[in-house]
C-alpha cells in the first residue's frame, strides 16, 4: 500500500523526546521486536520523501549475521524506484497496542524467494511508544468487520460500507472506499453501525480527522481514513473496551497453544 501521512492507525511519527524516552538500543532487543513483526506478518508503513507518502510492506526476514532487513516491495516498479531513490526512510508499525518506529539508511531492491524485496542494513535503534491514547487495535485484513456510514443528502450514495483496518475507545481506522467519496472533516456523520464479534452492533456518531492515498502491494489505489467518535456514551465505550480485550485474550492463546 502506499499512503500520504496524515494519520495512518494513529501513527504520527515519534517526536524527538519520545525517540530518547522510548528508544530500544540493545542488538538483542532490536532483533526480537524485528522478528515478532515478521513473525506476526505485521503491517508496516515505510514512510518516504518530502511529502509523507508510505508504503505499506511486511518484514520478510530478519538476517543478523548479515546485518539486513528484508521487507516487501511493491508490485509498482515506478513506486519502488522512487523509495529506492529516497534517502532517510521511516517505518512504523504496531505491535499488541506498541507503536514501533524504526530508521532506515536506504535500501536496495532484490529478489526474496522469487519476489521483489527492499533490503536495509539492521536498524540499530526502535522506537516503542505504549500510551493509552495510542493502543488501537489492528483487525485482520483476512476476517475484516464491516462499517455503515450514512451519508449527506447531497451525496451521490446514501450509505458507505467499508472495512475496518483498527479500532480504539477513540475511533476507528477505516479502509477501502471508493475514490469519489469524499468525507467532509467539518461533518458528524451519525447513525453509523459496527457489528463487532462477541459484543453484537454499536451505533455511534464520528468525525473524519485524516484521509488520505493508499495503493495496495497489487497496485490498486483507495482511500483510507482516521476517525474520532463523538459524544460516545459510556455503556459503548465499554462495550468496545470488551472486544478488545476478548480478542487480545483469543490472540494470548492461540500464542500459548502454538
Amino acid at each position: 500500500m502506499h499512503t500520504r501521512h496524515d494519520d495512518l492507525l494513529k501513527f504520527e511519527l515519534a517526536s524527538a523526546a519520545d525517540d530518547e524516552r522510548y528508544a530500544v538500543t540493545s542488538r538483542l532487543d532490536v532483533l526480537a521486536v524485528l522478528r515478532d513483526l515478521r513473525d506476526r506478518r505485521a503491517m508496516v508503513a515505510l514512510y518516504y520523501g518530502a511529502d509523507g507518502d508510505s508504503l505499506i510492506t511486511a518484514v520478510l526476514a530478519v538476517e543478523p549475521d548479515k546485518g539486513q532487513l528484508l521487507l516487501d516491495a511493491s508490485k509498482d516498479e515506478a513506486l519502488n524506484q522512487t523509495i529506492r531513490d529516497a534517502g532517510k526512510l521511516v517505518a512504523i508499525a504496531s505491535q499488541r497496542g506498541v507503536r514501533i518506529q524504526f530508521s532506515l539508511e536506504r535500501v536496495e531492491q532484490v529478489v526474496h524467494e522469487g519476489a521483489a524485496a527492499f533490503r536495509a542494513s539492521l536498524p540499530g535503534r526502535v522506537v516503542r511508544i505504549q500510551r493509552r491514547e495510542y493502543y488501537r487495535l489492528t483487525l485482520p485484513a483476512s476476517n475484516p468487520i464491516h462499517c455503515r456510514i450514512p451519508l449527506p443528502e447531497h451525496a451521490t450514495r446514501k450509505v458507505l460500507d467499508v472495512n475496518l483496518v483498527d479500532i480504539s475507545v477513540g475511533g476507528i481506522g477505516i479502509i477501502g472506499y471508493p475514490a469519489d467519496v469524499e468525507f467532509d472533516s467539518d461533518i458528524v456523520y451519525r447513525g453509523c453501525r459496527i457489528d463487532l464479534p462477541y459484543i453484537g452492533a454499536i451505533n455511534f456518531a464520528m468525525q473524519i480527522r485524516s484521509t488520505f492515498r493508499v495503493t495496495l502491494q497489487g497496485g490498486q489505489p483507495v482511500k483510507r481514513s482516521g476517525c474520532q467518535f463523538v459524544d460516545m456514551p459510556e455503556p459503548t465505550v465499554s462495550q468496545i473496551q470488551r472486544y478488545i480485550l476478548q480478542h487480545e485474550r483469543e490472540r494470548r492463546a492461540r500464542e500459548i497453544g502454538d
